[in-house]
């Protein structure tokens, strides 16, 4: 059964640049320093699925590495606080799997940034509320990070990665750090299986990095030292779960 999500969407203000080299007319979109632009951080979304607070109270009968997924997932909401990222929630079937898990402290985000939490049926997290902030937003770049990796990750993946909205494709995000499952033989599987689909395939510290962009960035300060706090976490779940994906 799947049991949680953690999406971070963030849009990059994209452009195809034709460059000539060797005589040769070669389209970049961003991928090299002078096409690359920075993602306008009125465009990032942190959403949460169901991150199911039962799990929390016996880990190891249920996720390999629970722990560290509740680090990472935390870990994206305190950067999305410094960041002044939104995030939004999901919960799937809360009536009989139960709420969120309190340890991330959605509570402690402002009203305006919170957006709210949305109870699912569905195991992909591509609903008419959420598909509905997506639009909205114009968001293009979208990070999941959660449990479990072959079913609510890897569908909701498939499925934004076969959607189009505004006559552009939606990049997908797996964070190896930040997803598991059940079994932790069935994570390789599902993010080389993601890989193939388009998926990237990374990390929570190199997407964190991603977004902060620039070190002359006024929040860079606050940035660093929540990188350092994480520090010892951040290894941890690494060591703890990106070994799943070492057959990438």
């Amino acid at each position: 059964m799947c049991l949680c999500i953690v999406v971070l969407f963030f849009s990059f203000s994209s452009r195809s640049v034709s460059r000539l080299i060797d005589g040769i007319s070669i389209s970049c979109p961003f991928t090299c320093p002078s096409c690359y632009s920075p993602p306008s951080r009125d465009q990032y979304i942190i959403c949460v699925l169901f991150l199911r607070s039962t799990y929390s109270n016996n880990p190891a009968k249920a996720i390999d590495g629970w722990d560290n997924v509740i680090h990472t997932a935390r870990k994206l909401i305190r950067f999305a606080q410094i960041l002044e990222i939104p995030v939004l929630a999901t919960e799937q079937n809360p009536k009989a799997l139960g709420p969120t898990d309190p340890s991330l402290d959605l509570e402690s985000l402002s009203p305006e940034q919170f957006l709210g939490c949305f109870p699912k049926t569905k195991f992909s997290m591509v609903i008419p509320e959420t598909m509905q902030i997506i639009q909205e937003r114009k968001i293009s770049n979208i990070i999941l990070v959660g449990i479990e990796s072959h079913i609510c990750i890897l569908q909701t993946a498939l499925e934004l990665l076969a959607a189009r909205f505004a006559a552009q494709p939606i990049e997908v995000y797996v964070l190896a750090d930040g997803v598991s499952s059940c079994h932790p033989q069935e994570v390789p599987v599902a993010l080389a299986r993601l890989a193939k689909a388009g998926a990237m395939v990374t990390t929570s510290e190199s997407i964190l990095f991603q977004l902060q962009a620039d070190a002359a960035r006024p929040t860079f300060k606050s940035f660093a030292k929540q990188v350092k706090e994480e520090k010892d976490g951040t290894r941890r779940a690494l060591d703890g779960l990106a070994k799943n994906s070492s057959r990438l």
